[in-house]
């Protein structure tokens, strides 16, 4: 019988992104892992084919969508931490290896963001503030990556300061959300504002005020400058 593929027939770029894309919507952090795999398996023995970020992007989503699906916090934020690490090794691969890899854009940032933002979410919502507490760090950690990068500031860049916004919102911390709201206000330029990060910060900041131990007379004049 003759074999179904030809003895010398190998995948190229597009066999790795239909199977990385498949196995991304499936998101499960088996999944993710196997796209992540894939990934690697195509950095080690098939660099020739000249992988685009593309294809790191669509592995970075996978971890992203591993992390929005899953219910458990813990491995939510497991799933985040592994597309924050995949981000930055691409960074320092980058940086190390003059363009044998390629540089990540605004949307490879994006999706590990909301990666952290989703796992940040869900351990609040389960009452682990403290793991809630690291996810936002390490977003905005690699929100300050992002303003080192020679990118243009374009929606997905937007979308990963509105991202941080509303995590620190929703950890009760205006302070932190105001500021990171005043960051995305100066790069802006030309580009439309969503209203919800604004009153994501106003919302932060009402909640701090229904506090009996907070100082209103502090707070009326940063409520005054959004």
């Amino acid at each position: 019988r003759e074999p179904a593929i030809e003895p010398k027939v190998y995948p190229d770029l597009k066999t790795f992104t239909i199977v990385i894309n498949a196995l991304a919507r499936r998101g499960t952090p088996r999944s993710a892992k196997l796209a992540e795999d894939l990934l690697h398996l195509l950095e080690e023995s098939y660099l020739d084919l000249n992988p685009d970020i593309t294809i790191y992007d669509s592995t970075l989503n996978a971890w992203a969508k591993a992390a929005k699906e899953t219910t458990d916090p813990r491995s939510c934020l497991a799933s985040a931490q592994k597309a924050e690490v995949l981000l930055c090794n691409l960074l320092g691969k980058d940086r190390e290896e003059s363009g044998a890899f390629p540089q990540p854009n605004e949307y490879s940032f994006l999706m590990a963001i909301n990666a952290l933002a989703n796992a940040a979410s869900k351990c609040v919502s389960a009452g682990n503030v403290s793991d809630g507490q690291i996810a936002a760090e390490r977003a905005e950690g690699l929100l300050d990556k992002l303003r080192q990068q020679p990118l243009r500031t374009s929606k997905s860049t937007i979308a990963c300061y509105g991202a941080v916004i509303r995590t620190w919102a929703s950890l009760h911390n205006p302070e932190r959300a105001h500021k990171v709201l005043e960051d995305m206000v100066k790069i802006s330029g030309t580009i439309r504002l969503d209203l919800i990060h604004f009153n994501a910060v106003l919302d932060a900041w009402a909640r701090y005020l229904a506090s009996p131990t907070k100082d209103n007379d502090e707070v009326i004049p940063k409520l005054s400058s959004i």
